[in-house]
């Protein structure tokens, strides 16, 4: 008779106890997949805001790079002003890329925004890396 009732119990508390641990490894794994889901819509956002940037800051300079001579002079001073306020953004665009990461997307983007500040030509090949290390970090087939 005790036997029987050990084996009772061991099934009930044996099986409440493979339920809890079932429970408690499906909890840790759904918690992963939630923050990874949350990195890359924070990584995405953050993506887009930089390469927006970028957007606005080469228009500027195609702007910059029209002026004339005979442009009028408060036109010029408002072309260089949207410049020099659209660099001034670059702070704040690349913290969240040096925060959340990979480091590659990081490198990249800070070879990109040192030769903008410098008013350097970013090359085609600096660029085409910085979307592709984007688009691996958040998972995008191009």
């Amino acid at each position: 008779m005790d036997g029987e009732l050990a084996i009772a119990l061991l099934s009930i508390f044996g099986g409440a106890g493979l339920a809890t641990l079932g429970g408690l490894i499906g909890a840790w794994i759904q918690g992963r997949r939630e923050h990874a889901r949350w990195v890359r819509e924070k990584r995405y956002e953050a993506y887009i805001e930089w390469t927006t940037l970028m957007n606005y800051i080469e228009a500027a300079e195609i702007g910059l790079n029209s002026i004339r001579p005979e442009t009028p002079k408060e036109v010029r001073e408002s072309v260089v002003q949207d410049q020099l306020a659209l660099t001034k953004r670059f702070p704040s665009a690349v913290a969240p890329l040096n925060l959340l990461g990979p480091e590659a997307v990081s490198d990249a983007a800070s070879e990109v925004m040192g030769m903008t500040a410098q008013r350097q030509r970013v090359p085609r090949a600096a660029k085409d890396a910085l979307l592709a290390a984007m688009r691996k970090a958040i998972r995008v087939r191009a």
